[in-house]
């Protein structure tokens, strides 16, 4: 859904034209844009009421109208009582925009009777990691589980886990990226470095039992999933906010929207 670095973008384009991009790029790499003389904070950005409006109509869509996933063509893939898995982006704006669409139920699948889990996956978080601050997690694990208690943090639990034991002075942060900030020198992520998580993503889906997984992740990181893993050298882009778009996924080739 639509969220604040959105809309402050397109303020500054209405109200400085020619400065807009520049000025929105500044923004977005300050970790403390308010002390720098900006209006309001860019790091891990939430919803805007528009946000939380689109959402929360894709939700309705979904499940007081029983619409079904769709392609182009209009070929149906199921509802949301269909699904096996939904992955999330562990980012404020997009666990928002999940709950929203979703709720915070459980969800069971009709075919199998089993829960519909909600996982939350750094791998989908945006493009570019180590740039933005609107895309750098600034709060605990557990602050996320008290937040989203029904949303599996296992994964980001695990990593943290692992890092106290491996250095009992680790204070829990954004590790991605951190990383990501350290090696490119504050750049962020190359689109090679989108390939290959886009990559790593594709492989860890064919790994999956399951066959029909909901993705609620972030724009430029779905359009470099739209591209392909390795062909396009253009990965990185925009994509409208709650619109569903089908990916269909085989053992072998890259994820194609129909």
């Amino acid at each position: 859904g639509t969220a604040v670095h959105n809309e402050y973008l397109l303020k500054l384009k209405k109200d400085k034209p020619e400065t807009a991009n520049k000025l929105w790029e500044e923004w977005l790499s300050q970790q403390d844009a308010i002390s720098m003389g900006f209006p309001i904070s860019s790091t891990n950005t939430p919803l805007t009421q528009k946000g939380v409006d689109e959402a929360t109509a894709l939700g309705r869509k979904l499940f007081e109208d029983g619409e079904s996933f769709k392609d182009a063509s209009g070929n149906q893939y199921g509802t949301v009582w269909d699904l096996d898995l939904i992955i999330v982006s562990p980012l404020l704006r997009t666990l928002q925009t999940c709950t929203k669409i979703f709720g915070a139920k459980p969800l069971i699948n009709r075919n199998t009777k089993r829960k519909i889990d909600i996982v939350a996956l750094e791998i989908v978080k945006e493009f570019p990691q180590g740039r933005h601050y609107a895309n750098k997690i600034d709060v605990s694990v557990d602050e996320l589980k008290r937040q989203f208690s029904h949303i599996d943090f296992k994964s980001l639990e695990n990593h943290h886990k692992k890092k106290k034991q491996e250095n009992p002075s680790y204070v829990e942060t954004d590790t991605m990226w951190e990383t990501a900030f350290k090696n490119s020198k504050g750049k962020g992520e190359s689109r090679y470095d989108l390939k290959v998580r886009v990559e790593r993503f594709l492989k860890m889906i064919r790994s999956m039992a399951a066959e029909k997984v909901a993705v609620v992740s972030h724009s430029s990181f779905l359009h470099g999933v739209l591209c392909g893993s390795s062909k396009d050298d253009s990965v990185g882009g925009s994509l409208a906010h709650c619109q569903p778009l089908v990916f269909l996924l085989n053992s072998s080739d890259d994820a194609k929207s129909t």
